[in-house]
């Protein structure tokens, strides 16, 4: 695997992976996304749930 660019993406993706089977490969509908002034976040299992900051591009 070759990559280049400011965001490792591979990395990022297989560590989503990893995080989903670790979970129990839960359905889709336990993630979401919330957007406001602060930033974006994706949540498992409810806003008040498991938390991740979503990283900011450039």
């Amino acid at each position: 695997m070759w990559q280049s660019g400011p965001r490792r993406l591979w990395g990022e993706v297989l560590a989503a992976y990893l995080g989903w089977r670790e979970r129990g490969a839960p359905e889709v509908g336990r993630f979401g996304l919330a957007v406001d002034r602060s930033g974006q976040r994706v949540w498992f299992d409810g806003p008040q749930g498991e938390v991740w900051a979503v990283p900011a591009e450039g």
